[in-house]
């Protein structure tokens, strides 16, 4: 009997058109410092690193993620990083 209950992934299609346009709309409800927070997330940087870069202090940082994810209806920071790729963000 197999024990490896490893969930196989596939790669998610490339966003439409019509994804885009609307992830862009949904980035386009953020300020300028959420989306600097979010852009910086969606690489991969840590909150220190992200406070380092900004100028920022790491509590700071903790409520423009915070504001970016209340702003555009998301659960969690990847739901921010998916969006930043699906507005042309990050790639």
């Amino acid at each position: 009997m197999d024990t490896n209950h490893r969930k196989t992934t596939t790669p998610s299609a490339p966003p439409t058109p019509a994804d885009q346009s609307a992830a862009r709309a949904r980035w386009a409800e953020l300020t300028p410092a959420q989306a600097a927070v979010a852009r910086l997330i969606a690489l991969g940087a840590s909150r220190s690193k992200i406070a380092a870069e900004l100028g920022i202090s790491v509590k700071t940082v903790d409520a423009h993620r915070l504001d970016a994810i209340r702003a555009t209806d998301s659960r969690h920071s990847v739901d921010l990083a998916r969006l930043a790729i699906a507005a042309g963000v990050v790639a």
